[in-house]
């Protein structure tokens, strides 16, 4: 058994795959400032069968020595933390430097290339959106080639950094509204039409590099639940039936494949 170990800026998602290619039922999630606590007994659960561990890791040099010192005390080795690359399973990295993607990033593209999920869409155009603590929204084209994407502050960043760097701004919460009236609607609505509106600049530039053929959307992510009113407000406002698949774990998925050659 082979752990795989997405390390995020907020959470750890924790994951494995076996020699026949079996999944865990279901991801383990563990909050940044709990992972020394609760790290340990997971770890205990599965170290009989571990035969090692693969990872990525968002979250610093602090993190993931961490993470290898909790391995260290179950008996098990450090993880074998990954980093994008120019090609691998199938899937070509165009970044200018392809090692400079992030590694979760080239991690949930290889999920999304191999996962079943994408398959009746292989051929086509599809992005890849990821609200996280950052929202990252990537595409893959028809042959397997990831070309570039966004990056932007996630939902949270962007309502903290208003907070914290204004003198009069509140960390507002509530819902989108088409016409805010009062300062916490006009802060979230503003909020959201800036990660809808990246999300449908880049199903827009996809359906222009397809010559037309509208692309497939992929979500992934704890904050999409709070974009999906206005991504659904803005599409039918276009004319856009596009109605995103939801994936739970593209990172993970994407180590299950690097697991899997070994």
């Amino acid at each position: 058994m082979t752990l795989l170990i997405d390390a995020g800026n907020t959470r750890v998602k924790l994951g494995w795959r076996d020699a026949q290619g079996r999944r865990e039922p279901r991801a383990t999630a563990i909050a940044r400032d709990t992972l020394g606590l609760a790290l340990p007994g997971w770890l205990a659960a599965l170290a009989p069968r571990v035969r090692g561990a693969l990872g990525v890791n968002a979250a610093g040099a602090a993190c993931a020595a961490q993470i290898d010192a909790c391995l260290a005390e179950a008996g098990l080795a450090p993880v074998r933390w990954e980093r994008a690359r120019a090609h691998c399973a199938g899937l070509a990295n165009q970044y200018r430097d392809p090692e400079r993607l992030g590694a979760d990033r080239w991690a949930a593209l290889l999920g999304l290339a191999a996962g079943a999920a994408s398959r009746p869409y292989r051929g086509m155009v599809r992005v890849l959106a990821t609200f996280g603590t950052a929202t990252t929204i990537d595409t893959l084209t028809p042959d397997e080639r990831f070309e570039g994407g966004l990056i932007l502050p996630g939902v949270d960043l962007m309502l903290q950094s208003l907070a914290k760097g204004t003198a009069d701004l509140p960390l507002a919460q509530g819902r989108p509204v088409a016409f805010p009236d009062h300062t916490d609607a006009a802060i979230v609505s503003g909020v959201m039409a800036a990660q809808a509106g990246a999300l449908l600049r880049q199903w827009l530039a996809a359906g222009r590099r397809s010559e037309g053929v509208p692309a497939q959307l992929f979500v992934s992510g704890g904050a999409w639940h709070a974009v999906r009113e206005e991504w659904q407000a803005l599409a039918a406002a276009a004319g856009i039936a596009a109605e995103p698949q939801v994936l739970d774990n593209p990172v993970l998925d994407g180590l299950a494949v690097l697991a899997g050659l070994g």
